[in-house]
């Protein structure tokens, strides 16, 4: 480091000029801001706990992050975690409101935690409420004790309650935790709020039983608080994306109301923006460089969830074709789970993706918002994605396989 100096609580960092820095820490020092780019490249190490605690990280132009790659994943029995710090945005500094986040700008990232089975996968016989315990239809692969698992609704609901979608709706939608599996035995820390019921014909026989989704994974990218000021992540220009395995928890600042945009420009700016549009959990933005001959970016095996104060889309590809979303699973958002925002996503495949519950957005006061009515800050004519649709896409063009 410059000067000899280890960086401190609130630094702000460059790695550049073909430094390659390798992070050893599980730390809970906070740096303020990290710059990776002109040949600079972060990487964690994948045999041991690291912790990287920072408020905005940066990968520019020939720069690199990796955090495990296909050839060398982070190790099981061990975490890699990006931590983004709660720290009130500065919109002196940044009014378009970029920073408290990761952002690839014309960088590379490479991320690879531990395979495990994440696939839609159902259980092996109905859940009944205070179970200790289930069963999976086959024995998972790589289930830890400690994970999440999230169990959905399942109920069939008479017309006379109130339907998903009504105000004042409480599902049974719940995760659990494990503290063992043997086989397709799962065994839990606690028990089960809700029964889990399968699908049953007029004769009450079950035709089909529920999936159930592992939420973990060992490599993460967290808020530190998901009730304060939250990161998000985007990737976007010529940059090089391939990330597997890895959990996007409590991310995004942009909510599902009426967007209220900073306008102006730098140096010129009028007023700042209250609720920025593309400040999401995962946003891939106009990625157009081609990693090989076959995708633009890869996104495999990823879970992206809130259990705190969830926010406006889970994952968001805009103007970018050719990609691939495959078994990813995105839990607990407002107005939609996957999104395509402009109707240019062509080309892209989109195989073994999950949404489970995804509301419509509301006022602080709990009415529902008006959708397609919503204002129009864009200029796109209309407002979309506030309706709590598990997928909103646009165009044509994309293969779509194994929706749940």
């Amino acid at each position: 480091w410059n000067g000899g100096t280890v960086p401190v609580s609130g630094d702000i960092i460059r790695i550049s000029d073909d430094i390659e820095v390798t992070y050893d820490q599980d730390s809970t020092t906070e740096y303020g801001a990290i710059g990776i780019g002109y040949g600079g490249c972060l990487m964690f190490r994948t045999d041991i706990t690291t912790k990287l605690c920072v408020t905005s990280l940066m990968v520019l132009p020939q720069g690199c992050l990796e955090v495990g790659t296909v050839a060398v994943p982070v190790t099981s029995g061990v975490t890699a975690t990006i931590q983004i710090n709660d720290v009130a945005l500065d919109t002196t500094y940044d009014p378009f409101q970029y920073n408290n986040g990761l952002v690839v700008l014309d960088g590379e990232i490479r991320m690879h935690g531990q395979t495990k089975t994440v696939a839609p996968t159902r259980i092996g016989a109905e859940i009944s409420a205070s179970a200790t315990s289930f069963t999976m239809a086959s024995a998972p692969s790589n289930w830890n004790a400690g994970d999440i698992v999230l169990l959905p609704e399942t109920r069939q609901l008479p017309h006379s309650g109130l339907l998903p979608w009504e105000p004042g709706y409480v599902g049974n939608t719940e995760t659990v935790t494990i503290s063992s599996v043997s086989s397709t035995t799962v065994n839990l820390s606690g028990s089960a709020t809700y029964a889990h019921g399968g699908c049953r014909d007029r004769s009450s026989v079950i035709t089909y039983l529920p999936h159930a989704w592992n939420l973990t994974r060992n490599v993460k990218i967290v808020s530190e608080n998901g009730s304060g000021t939250r990161g998000h992540v985007m990737f976007t220009g010529d940059s090089l994306v391939d990330v597997r395995y890895v959990e996007f928890k409590n991310l995004g600042r942009t909510t599902a109301a009426p967007l209220n945009n900073t306008s102006g420009t730098y140096g010129n700016i009028t007023g700042v923006g209250t609720n920025q549009f593309g400040r999401y959990a995962c946003h891939v933005h106009h990625i157009h460089y081609m990693m090989d001959p076959t995708y633009t970016f890869r996104l495999i095996g990823c879970s992206m969830w809130n259990d705190t104060n969830p926010k406006k889309w889970g994952i968001t590809i805009h103007n970018t074709a050719y990609g691939l979303v495959q078994n990813c699973i995105c839990y607990n958002f407002v107005g939609s789970g996957f999104m395509t925002e402009s109707g240019t996503e062509v080309g892209n495949v989109v195989d073994g993706l999950s949404c489970v519950k995804i509301r419509a957005g509301t006022t602080a006061g709990g009415v529902q918002l008006p959708g397609l009515n919503a204002p129009d800050v864009r200029g796109w004519g209309i407002e979309v994605g506030f309706e709590g649709y598990a997928f909103w896409t646009r165009g044509t063009g994309a293969t779509y396989n194994g929706l749940l």
